[in-house]
């Protein structure tokens, strides 16, 4: 019998071979596959969701139809028949295939019934402090998370992107504390040639073979909703566990400014199942009203679909660029620093990339955050030294160590050397929050 199961994400079921071969299991399937559907949603016509059917001989997704009525026969058969198409003459010939397009059907019929059974309300909780958020890009990128960059044109947003994604997929801590993992640049902005120039300077400019290669997706004038389920296969099919999406304005289901369209946008990057940063345009409107909270272009929905929201900005300084991440939002960690990086460029483009500070670059550093709120930020995510703090938020060493002994919020926790190594007191980690 059928039995479909459901996860955070979807439903999913693997076809049962022994009712498929009247009632016993061959020793070894004829083909590894299992149906799922994800995002089932009920719309006027009926349930729609993104129906698949993964596995089979090379482990690859056969095929996914994208966004269906799963409740049309003709729509299922479509499938079923895409997934036919690619399997071997030998396959085809050991496949009990009307048994297995009726299981199919029935597992669509069953879906729905499945995804709102399993949707009511459960007892959570924890019976331990939860550790700090873990990161992929600390401060800025939860692992499993989404992170949005916005800023105007010629910020260095696209560089940034580049930098972030070469950073984690070669484990380079130069510009940021990284947690090593397989990236995917998923480009719909620029030309293969201009990606893959960046790409050589970006790894001189980190101190790595320029010639190293990045996984990338080139689509350039193609959408995000084009483009979508071959990412879900290279995701899966790579283990690739950070995206980075240029841009979101590329995203292709409709206006931004539209509610509806930030959430299908958000569904999809959260469809691919892994950690994902994205780069969009800033609001006009901050443009015109200075006093108000930066944004990014279109629906106020966006900082809900992001769990980490960061604004870019930019100040030039004769070949000199200096780029500064802004926290705007953020979802479970603390509002940190802003982070500054000095790109410098040459007569064949950028030349080399370094950590800077925010003092040095007057124009990214508006509305900063108080002495004890930055120090926060740091201690939030781990014990830490004054000397160390004072690295990490660019303050003066002696005004760190003064503002740590005279608050009470802040405890001694052991030693490195002669530097005191220092906490938050138990019970007020969530003050600042």
């Amino acid at each position: 019998m059928l039995e479909v199961q459901r996860d955070d994400t979807g439903v999913w079921a693997y076809p049962d071979w022994a009712e498929a071969f009247g009632g016993a299991a061959p020793e070894k399937p004829p083909v590894k596959i299992y149906f799922r559907a994800e995002s089932l949603r009920r719309q006027r016509t009926g349930i729609h969701g993104y129906l698949g059917i993964h596995g089979g001989e090379t482990g690859r997704v056969f095929a996914y139809d994208g966004w269906v009525n799963i409740g049309r026969p003709e729509e299922r058969s479509r499938l079923f028949k895409a997934f036919l198409a690619c399997l071997s003459d030998e396959t085809i010939k050991a496949l009990p295939e009307q048994h297995l397009r009726w299981q199919f059907g029935e597992f669509c019929r069953q879906s729905w019934e499945c995804w709102i059974g399993g949707a009511g309300a459960e007892e959570s909780g924890s019976e331990t402090e939860p550790p700090p958020p873990a990161t992929v890009v600390s401060p800025f990128v939860i692992d499993g998370g989404g992170t949005i960059l916005f800023g105007d044109p010629g910020t260095g947003k696209s560089w940034l992107l580049l930098f972030i994604l070469v950073s984690v997929d070669a484990g380079c801590q130069a510009l940021f504390r990284v947690s090593q993992r397989r990236a995917l640049l998923v480009n719909l902005e620029r030309s293969r040639e201009s990606v893959e120039r960046r790409l050589w300077l970006v790894n001189r400019a980190l101190g790595l073979d320029p010639g190293r290669r990045l996984l990338c997706m080139h689509r350039k004038g193609s959408s995000m909703a084009d483009v979508e389920e071959a990412a879900r296969d290279t995701v899966q099919r790579y283990n690739v566990g950070l995206v980075g999406l240029d841009s979101i304005s590329r995203g292709g289901y409709g206006s931004l400014s539209d509610d509806e369209t930030a959430n299908a946008q958000g569904d999809a990057l959260n469809r691919l199942r892994t950690t994902w940063v994205a780069v969009a345009h800033e609001a006009k409107a901050n443009r015109d009203s200075p006093h108000k909270r930066a944004t990014a272009f279109g629906s106020v929905h966006f900082e809900s679909v992001a769990d980490v929201m960061c604004r870019v900005k930019a100040q030039v300084r004769e070949t000199d660029l200096g780029v500064g991440i802004i926290w705007s939002k953020a979802n479970d960690v603390p509002r940190f620093p802003t982070l500054a990086y000095r790109l410098s460029f040459g007569p064949v483009g950028l030349t080399t990339a370094a950590k800077s500070s925010a003092s040095q670059w007057p124009e990214l550093t508006e509305g900063r955050l108080s002495l004890a709120e930055e120090i926060d930020t740091v201690l939030l995510s781990g014990k830490a030294t004054a000397l160390e703090i004072a690295q990490t938020t660019d303050r003066n060493p002696v005004s760190v160590r003064r503002e740590l002994r005279a608050n009470p919020r802040y405890v001694v926790v052991g030693a490195d050397g002669k530097e005191q190594v220092w906490g938050v007191v138990e019970g007020r980690r969530e003050g600042r929050q």
